[in-house]
Order: structure tokens, then C-alpha cells, then sequence
């Protein structure tokens, strides 16, 4: 017999709130006051979570730790092997010299200034956040800045700014592809609420880019370039998740907001040359998800998945919300998962760039090394996500936001903003807070897709103000 999600475990729904909360909020001191480092702070948020489940709201133990086991499990896969293939992707692009050329062309493209962030800030930077993420796009670009002449700190506050726009669709959808498996809900649903509601922001923010940069007087060009590349980014963002699903939508807009960018630029001789060989691992990227995506392609390949039911968990727990059984399954998707598509790019790349297998291998070996921190990271962030919803803390916490009534829609990208604020990582948001979301969207009469997607457009915003990424 199942055991049943306690209503009000403490005898107050205001005592469980704050039981359910505790794991919250030293995740916060953490990370925030105590500057932890990710995986180690997500190792204290899943212990506290551990045993507030068992403790408070009477879990049994070995109900507890097979839901920790199950987030630790979807942390691995797909999500630490998309992270892998993607990183491994932009490694590959640095050591065949992609990324070298690519850099080289937009730094000569044009000496205006407010161009010169358009295409570094908003448009490479898109790019390397839609195919890889976690911290690099920004570093990566502010760096080109600084090395034209911007003063330091305004190239890195522009870059930052820049990023908030392919967050939500970082590393071929990755955000989208958490906030699903938190939630429940299809993927691809949530892929295009979320484009529709970023769709306004994805224009303002290369407005403000040339607000920041461009001296009064001498605007008339830059904000047109800004008005295009903001149009193009939003128009092509929406269409491909309208279409094709949640993995591409940022690298797609990024790629056609640089183009709609080349003709304000006046590049050297050698310019497109350069630009398209730069380009060349991103373009083999969105043609092998885009072919991964297609219905007939995705079906043939589908039939390689294995869905394993996670003993005793699955059908184990009773909600009394849902009036169901919590399903507790996990899939590996050994030739479907995007992460196969990614990896492909990558060797691809890698042969057609001169690397030999051996190295290759070796360069391989080396991100995975240097990624342990970031998938133990994961994998703590969603066995703490796991924890709250088997046993009740996420309902609990939902139930008491749910007071806010007709104001939650207004608090909800709030919530995932604080939850990127505090991981640094729209992915670590979706999973920590995306249940919450929905449950509260549930108490309040919100549809569970928009609250889930305010979540992860709502972590935009922290993203630029998240201590990690500064």
C-alpha cells in the first residue's frame, strides 16, 4: 500500500511551510552569505532536505532515499550528458581553431562601439550560452571587450545584461528540459510559453545595451542595429519553439541576430570567411538537433529508450492533491536524447577540424574531468528537488504562497528569479523551485504551464545578479 503525502504533517500549515523551507533557506546561506561552491552547497540542501522529509513530514526512510537516488539519476541522464556533449562541443570548437576565427572576425568587424557589443555581447554571447552555457558566454565575451578597449567593468556589466536573453534556452534547451521533468508537463508546451513571454524582453535588451554604450547624438544607427537584432533574436526564437521544441530556440536567435547584424558592419577582406568557419561547430550542431527533432526521426529513435521503474518509489507515494499515485520512472535515451546529437556535432567537428581520435579521446577525458564539480552540482540540486516533491514540501510551501491569490502570477517569476540569484543556474531553478510553481498555480486557479515558464523567465533576470556569475 502506497504511503500517503501527509495534508498538514505538523498540525499547521504555517509550521510546515517553515519545515519545508528550512532546506531553502540554508541552500540560500550557502551559496549567498557563506559563498559555498555549488556541489557542495547542493549536497547540504538534499541532506537538509533528507531529513526534514523524514523528519517532519514522516517519509519513510527508504521512500526518502529512493527519491534522492531519483533526481541523482535524471541529474546523470540526460541532463549531465547534454552539459557533457555540449561543453565537450565548444572544446572541440577552441582546439580546431573555430573559435579563435570567430572571435578574430567579430573583433574586426566594425569600430563602433555600440555594434561591437551588439555582436560580442548579445550575439556571440547568445551563441555560446544556446550551445554550452554554465558561465563561459560571459567571460568569454566580456574578455573580447575588454581586449577593444572597454573599460572592464562596463564590459562585464554588458555582457551580463546581454545574457539574461538566451538563458532560459542555455545548452540546447537544458532549463526547459529540467523545468519538464520537475513539473511533469510536456516539454515542448513549456518551451513556447516561454519564448512568448521573453518574446518582449528579447527587444529591450539590445535597446539598453546601446542606451549604456552610445554617446547622445549618435544613436540613429545603433538603435536600428539593436531593433533588428532584438526582432530577429525574438521572431526566430519563438518560431523554432513554436516548431521544432525547446533545444534550439537560443541558438537559433542568436544566429539570426548576428546576421541581421552584418550588414551595418564593415568587416576586413576575409571577414565572412573567417565568420563562417567560426560558426561552423554551431551550425553542425543546430542541423544534427534540428534532424534529432524531426517527428519521424525522433520516433525511429525513441524505440532505443529505456524506461526503468525506480522500485518501491514508483506508484509508492499517495497524493491526496492529485488524488493519484506519484509515477517515479527513469529513461535513458541512448540514440533519441539530444545529448547524442550534441556528441555527434562535436566528433564531427573534431574530424572535419584535423583532430586525431586519440586526441580527440584525451580532450574528452579532460571536460569531463573538468565538469565533476558542475554535474555533482546537478545531480545534489535535483535529488533535493526530487526529496521536496515525494514528500510533500514543495505542496506544503505551494499551499501557503497560494494565500497570495490572484497576485501570484506576479510573484511567480519572483520565485525563480531568487532560485537563480541564489545557483547561479536557471536549471538548478527550474528543479528546485518548478513543483513549487505548479502546485501553487493549482491552488490558485494559474495554468501550471505559465507558472512554470514565469519560473525559468524569471531566472533570466537573476542570472546577471547571481554572485556566481559575477
Amino acid at each position: 500500500m502506497p504511503w500517503r503525502m501527509p495534508a498538514d504533517p505538523l498540525g499547521s500549515v504555517a509550521f510546515a511551510a517553515l519545515a519545508a523551507a528550512l532546506p531553502v533557506v540554508l541552500l540560500f546561506l550557502a551559496l549567498i552569505v557563506l559563498r559555498w561552491r555549488a556541489w557542495t552547497a547542493g549536497l547540504l540542501g538534499a541532506g537538509a532536505a533528507l531529513a526534514v522529509a523524514v523528519a517532519a513530514f514522516g517519509m519513510p526512510v527508504p521512500l526518502a532515499l529512493l527519491a534522492a537516488l531519483h533526481g541523482v539519476l535524471y541529474g546523470l541522464v540526460p541532463i549531465a550528458t547534454i552539459v557533457l556533449a555540449a561543453v565537450f562541443l565548444q572544446d572541440v570548437a577552441a582546439a580546431t581553431g573555430s573559435v579563435a576565427r570567430l572571435r578574430e572576425a567579430l573583433a574586426r568587424a566594425t569600430s563602433n562601439r555600440a555594434l561591437q557589443a551588439l555582436l560580442i555581447a548579445f550575439g556571440f554571447g547568445a551563441l555560446l550560452e544556446g550551445s554550452a552555457g554554465f558561465g563561459a558566454p560571459v567571460a568569454i565575451t566580456a574578455g573580447i571587450l575588454v581586449g577593444l578597449g572597454f573599460p572592464p567593468l562596463q564590459a562585464a556589466s554588458l555582457c551580463l545584461l546581454a545574457n539574461t536573453v538566451p538563458v532560459a534556452f542555455a545548452a540546447v534547451g537544458l532549463p526547459i528540459a529540467a523545468l519538464a521533468q520537475a513539473t511533469g508537463l510536456p516539454a515542448a508546451s513549456l518551451g513556447v510559453v516561454t519564448a512568448r513571454l521573453l518574446a518582449p524582453l528579447v527587444v529591450v535588451v539590445p535597446l539598453l545595451l546601446v542606451e549604456r554604450v552610445v554617446p547622445e547624438g549618435k544613436k540613429p544607427l545603433a538603435v536600428a542595429a539593436a531593433l533588428a537584432a532584438g526582432l530577429a533574436f525574438s521572431a526566430t526564437q519563438l518560431l523554432v519553439a513554436e516548431t521544432l521544441g525547446p533545444e534550439l530556440p537560443a541558438l537559433a536567435g542568436a544566429l539570426a541576430a548576428v546576421a541581421v547584424l552584418l550588414p551595418f558592419l564593415r568587416g576586413r577582406a576575409g571577414f565572412g570567411r573567417d565568420l563562417l568557419a567560426g560558426t561552423a561547430p554551431f551550425f553542425a550542431l543546430a542541423l544534427l538537433v534540428t534532424g534529432w527533432s524531426l517527428p519521424p526521426v525522433r520516433a525511429l529513435l525513441s524505440r532505443t529508450t529505456v524506461t526503468v521503474a525506480i522500485p518501491l518509489l514508483h506508484g509508492g507515494v499517495f497524493d491526496p492533491a492529485r488524488g493519484a499515485a506519484l509515477a517515479a520512472t527513469w529513461s535513458v535515451p541512448w540514440l533519441s536524447g539530444a545529448g547524442t546529437a550534441i556528441l555527434l556535432a562535436a566528433l564531427l567537428s573534431a574530424s572535419l577540424g584535423g583532430i586525431a581520435p586519440r586526441e580527440t579521446a584525451r580532450l574528452l577525458g579532460a571536460t569531463v574531468r573538468r565538469l565533476l564539480p558542475t554535474v555533482g552540482a546537478v545531480a545534489a540540486f535535483l535529488a533535493f528537488a526530487s526529496l521536496a516533491s515525494y514528500s510533500g514540501m514543495m505542496s506544503a510551501l505551494g499551499r501557503v504562497l497560494a494565500e497570495s491569490g490572484g497576485a501570484f502570477p506576479l510573484l511567480s517569476p519572483a520565485i525563480g528569479w531568487l532560485g537563480v540569484l541564489m545557483t547561479g543556474s536557471d536549471t538548478a531553478s527550474n528543479a528546485v523551485f518548478g513543483r513549487l510553481q505548479v502546485a501553487t498555480a493549482a491552488a490558485t486557479g494559474t495554468p501550471a504551464v505559465l507558472a512554470a515558464a514565469a519560473n525559468t523567465v524569471g531566472g533570466t533576470a537573476g542570472k546577471m545578479l547571481s554572485p556566481q556569475s559575477i
